[in-house]
């Protein structure tokens, strides 16, 4: 019974019901044992009886009197250790939604132990369970994860080969390690920037890139995969000279590794930077030459990624006709290949390219489908439900319908925070409200507070709040005032590399301003 609560107690989610025979295989007897313990009120059962968990005061008491001094080999945490790694590696998705705040529990457990206590096999071990814990996190269940200063540890320990007290692990276990643990730094990583965190503002990358580097000769294709993000992570604030650095760098490291893959990969990712900086034929044959690729190697998902980029390129070219025939291939790959995983993102394209060629009342439509199933925080399609909400404020504002507009902004903002999210976006996008339906001042209080609290942080919507300060600049009847917000959009694009007339083609159509304020257009056709 003890070894039942102390599990319980160490697990912060507790046990389910049907994990119980798996965790305790010596115990026959063990859902007996479960439910006496609850009859005597040292545990409960919760989610309609399926958890055995218990309250706060009980579950201090057993960690302070019974689990105070655990280690590696206690064991009830050797058995659940052992269950908890076979049913993440053999039901990921499963295991992913419903166990992965106990399992990262138990794998912050495991790393907080130095390696000689326990042995190369188990800490190579651990690390394998971490990654896969990671990855399934981001496939099926994307959230924060409390792992990174853990493994930063582990790399920082790595660094000084992991010795302690004269004891090695020898020559080829270590490069085991450095290569698991670059693994895992790089996933976390991808995580991370998969619910937004980022990079820029925090050293998760910096320590990736580094403990590869560190280790290139083992770690080449993981920083690759560091270098590729950190691309990434440039283009999308806008940063398109580093943007372009990191990218070409770490195409030149995947070709000396004969890397197809990641060669697509980053000939996708230069297409999208040579793009933005107006190269468009350069970016059109760049993706010309990862499609075929992805294309016959089933990867399918990188494939869809790429057409709806392309997407945007027609989108820019005003070839809709094009753009509509290309989403409908698209749409015709996920159904088929990806079981309709991207579904959610794909109408929004839909409604976007609808947006772009003037269709609203048609863009409306699509979006109400969009948001027709209520989505919860957690899961893959969340991101995209709220964003159908932001483009549904967008374009109920542009026909001016103001009511619906603040009512569909303001349930993404609430979403947002279910999620535990603060996006300061849609302070933006509120801002955008307030100007269509004439409050100029409103509008431009609202940009100044965005200017005032994000700073420069991110180039290209630091771009947007200056382009739309000024046409309420315009519209407020100072146009030396306007003259000087557009002046700073086009100094800060030249100085990223971002062709000013294709300041919004990176950004989500909602971002946009309606073409009737057109100064900024006629600004940059009389400065050109």
């Amino acid at each position: 019974m003890l070894e039942l609560l102390r599990t319980v107690a160490f697990l912060p989610e507790g046990l389910h019901h049907d994990d119980l025979p798996g965790i305790f295989p010596g115990f026959p007897n063990i859902e007996a044992t479960a439910s006496a313990i609850c009859i005597s009120s040292l545990t409960y059962r919760s989610h309609a009886g399926e958890r055995l968990t218990m309250l706060a005061p009980i579950r201090m008491y057993i960690m302070d009197q019974y689990n105070v001094n655990l280690t590696y080999h206690t064991p009830f945490l050797v058995s659940a250790r052992s269950y908890f790694h076979e049913k993440l590696l053999d039901e990921p998705e499963c295991w992913a939604v419903r166990e992965s705040a106990n399992t990262e529990r138990l794998l912050s457990f495991d790393l907080s132990w130095e390696p000689v206590q326990y042995g190369y096999a188990a800490r190579l071990r651990t690390l394998a369970g971490v990654d896969a814990l990671i990855v399934a996190l981001y496939l099926y269940h994307p959230r924060e994860t409390s792992l990174f200063p853990l493994l930063k540890t582990v790399s920082e320990e790595l660094l000084i080969e992991s010795q302690v007290a004269g004891v090695t692990f020898g020559r080829q276990n270590s490069e085991w390690l450095v290569l698991e643990t670059a693994r895992c730094l790089m996933d976390i990583c991808w995580l991370q920037y998969k619910v937004h965190r980022d990079f820029m503002k925090n050293d998760m990358l910096g320590t990736a890139e580094s403990f590869c580097c560190s280790h290139m000769r083992i770690c080449t294709k993981q920083l690759v995969s560091c270098l590729r993000l950190k691309g990434i992570q440039y283009q999308e604030n806008g940063n398109l000279f580093l943007a372009d650095e990191a990218l070409r760098e770490a195409s030149t490291l995947a070709h000396s590794l004969n890397d197809r893959f990641d060669e697509a990969l980053l000939n996708h990712g230069l297409s999208r930077v040579l793009f933005l900086r107006g190269n468009i034929s350069e970016a059109t044959s760049l993706m010309a030459s990862a499609e075929p690729y992805f294309r016959f190697n089933n990867k399918h998902l990188h494939l869809v990624s790429l057409l709806l980029y392309r997407i945007n390129v027609l989108v820019y070219e005003k070839d809709f006709e094009t753009a509509r025939e290309i989403l409908g291939q698209t749409e015709e790959l996920d159904r088929r290949y990806n079981g309709g995983r991207m579904s959610s993102k794909l109408l929004n394209r839909k409604a976007s390219i609808e947006g772009w060629a003037g269709n609203i009342a048609a863009a409306l439509t699509i979006l109400d489908e969009a948001t027709s199933d209520e989505i919860q925080p957690g899961a893959l399609e969340f991101d995209r439900y709220v964003n159908a909400w932001r483009a549904k404020a967008y374009y109920a504002a542009t026909v001016g319908s103001f009511d619906d507009a603040c009512i569909f902004l303001a349930r993404a903002v609430d979403l947002e925070f279910q999620a535990g999210n603060t996006y300061t976006k849609d302070t933006l996008l509120a801002a955008y409200l307030k100007l269509y339906s004439g409050k100029l001042g409103r509008a431009k209080e609202l940009l100044d507070t965005m200017l005032q609290e994000d700073g420069q942080d991110d180039i290209q919507v630091t771009g947007f709040i200056h382009r739309a300060l000024g046409e309420v600049a315009l519209l407020q009847g100072d146009r030396d005032d306007a003259a000087i917000h557009f002046a700073k959009v086009v100094s800060m694009c030249n100085a990223s590399g971002m062709a000013p007339k294709l300041l919004y083609a990176n950004a989500y159509h909602y971002y946009t301003l309606s073409a009737k304020y057109d100064g900024w257009t006629t600004y940059l056709d009389t400065t050109s």
